[in-house]
C-alpha cells in the first residue's frame, strides 16, 4: 500500500470513529458449559470488549421475511454494527449495549452477530446482527 493511500484509509478511519459514541460489551461462547458452586450448569464465556466504541445502523431495509407458526408474516430489518476496523468480532457472539447518547432507548439491546458485512471495511467494520429480544442463544 501506497504512503498516501495508508494515510487516506487512516483519515477515514478517524472520522469514522468520531461518529462512534455507543459503547457494546462484546461476549464470546467459549465451550460447552460449565458447572458452577452451586451445581448450576451455566455457557462458558468470556467477555472480549466491556466498553467497544460502536454504533447501530438500522438500513430500514427488510432482509428476511418468513411465516411463524400460525401463519403471520413476520419481516426483520437490517441491524448492523458498526465499529473499528480491528475490532475481534465472530458470528455468534452476543452484543450488548451498554450507552448510547445518540439513542438511549438502545441501552440493554442484545444481538447475536449473525457475520461480517463486506463493504467499506477499509474505514470501519460492519457485522450483521440478528436481533435477540426474546432470548440469546448461550447467554441465559
Amino acid at each position: 500500500m501506497t504512503d498516501r493511500l495508508t494515510a487516506t484509509l487512516a483519515r477515514a478511519r478517524a472520522r469514522f470513529e468520531l461518529r462512534m459514541r455507543a459503547r457494546c460489551e462484546v461476549v464470546r461462547m467459549v465451550g460447552p458449559p460449565v458447572v458452577d458452586d452451586d451445581g448450576v450448569e451455566r455457557p462458558n464465556v468470556v467477555t472480549v470488549y466491556e466498553s467497544l466504541p460502536c454504533y447501530i445502523s438500522y438500513d430500514g431495509v427488510p432482509f428476511e421475511s418468513t411465516y411463524d407458526s400460525v401463519g403471520v408474516s413476520v419481516v426483520q430489518g437490517r441491524v448492523e454494527l458498526v465499529t473499528q476496523v480491528d475490532a475481534d468480532v465472530k458470528g455468534d457472539d452476543v452484543i450488548t449495549i451498554v450507552s448510547d447518547p445518540d439513542n438511549p432507548s438502545l441501552v440493554g439491546a442484545r444481538f447475536r452477530a449473525a457475520s461480517q458485512v463486506s463493504r467499506s471495511q477499509g474505514a470501519r467494520q460492519r457485522v450483521l446482527l440478528e436481533d435477540n429480544q426474546r432470548g440469546v442463544k448461550g447467554s441465559e
